[in-house]
């Protein structure tokens, strides 16, 4: 298969797959906000999902070796499906326990999808910066139609069973496409026979101090992420755009809506950047800005202001997130590649665990600092590491 269809069909893919999960993360937020009021509860249930995500996702990763894409895939499409009878079960008999159960069970599902296609980018080869940028704008064109969505469910006034009916029908649509256009591997997606243990995996990881630094600072990325996407009624509770509320569902929709503008333009940044040696170096002093433009965000009085720099942070971490899957697809050995791949992807699960202390200590100032000084000690001595080799 010529390389252009392959990273058509996989943007595609992860198009739709993110349409799925944008669609659920305007749904989760709001619907806790509007039951709970609770940034305390809410941050409570957000650090218990990041725990249970990453350990589901480890168990997740090991088990997508053994059976293959397709019945990965197969598992995918069923764990959301079900997530999603589930969040619409909680419209009528709310439950914060269950809304985290579905969210977590409908993040396994998306997990499974996500590592199919890191795998299938890594696939690639030197077109697998090309597959990561693809994969950022596929994240960034994606809540604009939520957004869409939102409004037009607004008017029939039921918003909640709309998103998730759309979303029903987007995650099918995903299983259809996957089969129909991959349905004629033996095993799509795992591109490699072996099946490396994760503990083998770790000890290549622990090894690799440029991999290891640069997960650990993707968690703190993901947090700050996930604090700004995940908890987004929360964090710009009173805020008011357009003469939309941003506490809303169309609200939430919006935000999401307008990171993606700028996400867009940032994720062909990014990739052109990593085509270039020290391209990353530009990634990295953006990263160590980006939690203090957080802090700012969160406490300037200017409703345009938080916007514009909360959808600018969310942009400069998807240079993070690019940059460091990039890294781990020409650092690691082809053997070691789905082990550590799907370990990785488990391990920035605990970032919704961190975006979750962040909603409950509502210190932003003080996170914000500490997250800058963290990211420098991470991202520039691995940085001087990766360029050494």
């Amino acid at each position: 298969m010529a390389r252009a269809t392959t990273l058509w069909r996989i943007g595609a893919l992860r198009w739709l797959t993110l349409l799925a999960f944008n669609l659920t993360y305007v749904a989760v937020p709001t619907l806790l906000f509007e039951r709970t009021r609770s940034a305390t509860l809410v941050g409570l249930a957000m650090f218990v999902e990041g725990v249970l995500r990453a350990g589901l996702a480890a168990w997740a990763g090991q088990m997508f070796q053994r059976i293959g894409a397709h019945r990965g895939m197969a598992i995918a499409v069923l764990l959301r499906l079900v997530a999603l009878a589930a969040l619409a079960a909680s419209l009528a008999w709310f439950s914060v326990l269950l809304v985290a159960a579905a969210s977590t069970l409908f993040y396994c599902g998306h997990f499974f999808s996500t590592l199919e296609q890191e795998l299938r980018c890594a696939r690639l080869g030197d077109a697998a910066v090309a597959g990561q940028t693809a994969y950022r704008i596929a994240e960034a064109v994606a809540p604009p139609l939520s957004f869409a969505l939102a409004l037009a469910s607004g008017r029939f006034g039921n918003e909640y069973d709309v998103l998730l009916a759309v979303c029903a029908v987007v995650v099918a649509l995903h299983g259809l496409l996957f089969f129909a256009w991959f349905g004629d591997e033996r095993r799509a997606g795992a591109a490699v026979a072996a099946r490396a243990p994760l503990a083998e995996a770790a000890r290549f990881l622990a090894g690799d101090r440029p991999l290891a630094f640069g997960l650990a600072a993707s968690v703190i990325g993901f947090g700050l992420f996930g604090w700004a996407v995940l908890a987004t009624p929360f964090v710009l509770t009173g805020r008011v755009l357009l003469d939309i509320t941003l506490d809303s569902v169309a609200g939430v929709a919006l935000f999401k809506t307008l990171a993606a503008v700028v996400g867009v333009a940032g994720a062909l940044a990014w990739g052109r950047l990593l085509t270039h040696a020290g391209g990353h170096r530009v990634i990295v002093w953006a990263v160590l800005a980006a939690p203090l433009l957080f802090a700012t965000a969160l406490t300037t009085s200017s409703d345009v202001l938080a916007v514009a720099l909360l959808a600018g942070v969310c942009a400069v971490l998807l240079g993070l997130f690019s940059w460091q899957r990039r890294l781990r697809q020409t650092r690691t050995p082809v053997a070691l590649f789905p082990a550590l791949t799907s370990l990785c992807l488990a391990i920035e699960c605990l970032g919704v665990s961190l975006a979750g202390i962040a909603l409950m200590l509502r210190a932003p100032w003080v996170l914000g600092i500490g997250c800058a000084v963290v990211l420098a000690a991470l991202l520039l001595p691995s940085t001087m590491n990766s360029d050494k080799r």
